[in-house]
């Protein structure tokens, strides 16, 4: 799913890559246990008894895969499948999902950058008419609870008018 979210897998096509195994070993720090390899070919190949999860053979391997052998190694799965991919009406729901977490995330991000504006807005009406030095308004700034980033946006919002 981080991969779909990223904008690493954009297709239906899930192959043993690099980024995947990384995606794994990460959450395998946090998720796996200390006396268990971590193995990203257990899960890769046995995720398709779960009835969502299933394989695009590599030609000429079609009927390996399909008599139930069990394809276990690294090398084995780079040979034998081409890439994994899920049904496809979770692979949808999961990019709507993904829509749906990055069109939250921006409004949030939005909502955030206005309220920072409403912040130094505030500060400029209390001392309007004021004159400092940019070490000065940065003090008095930091005094009043403004943070670094609201500091910030007030020096540049006092560098385009007569504050100073």
């Amino acid at each position: 799913m981080e991969l779909i979210e990223q904008g690493e897998i954009r297709r239906n096509q899930i192959s043993l890559s690099p980024e995947l195994i990384a995606a794994f070993l990460k959450l395998w720090q946090v998720l796996g246990y200390a006396n268990h390899n971590a193995d990203i070919e257990l899960p890769f190949f046995h995720l398709r008894g779960d009835k969502f999860w299933y394989f695009k053979a590599k030609p000429g391997f079609e009927a390996l895969l399909s008599s139930g052998a069990k394809v276990r190694t690294i090398s084995t799965i780079g040979q034998a499948i081409d890439y994994a991919y899920l049904d496809d009406e979770l692979f949808a729901f999961l990019q709507r999902l993904t829509m749906a977490e990055v069109a939250v995330k921006e409004v949030e991000k939005e909502i955030t950058v206005g309220n920072k504006s409403e912040v130094v807005q505030n500060f400029l009406s209390k001392h309007e008419g004021e004159t400092h030095t940019s070490q000065e308004w940065e003090s008095k700034a930091f005094s009043e609870g403004l943070d670094e980033d609201e500091t910030d946006e007030l020096m540049k919002c006092l560098d385009d008018s007569h504050y100073r």
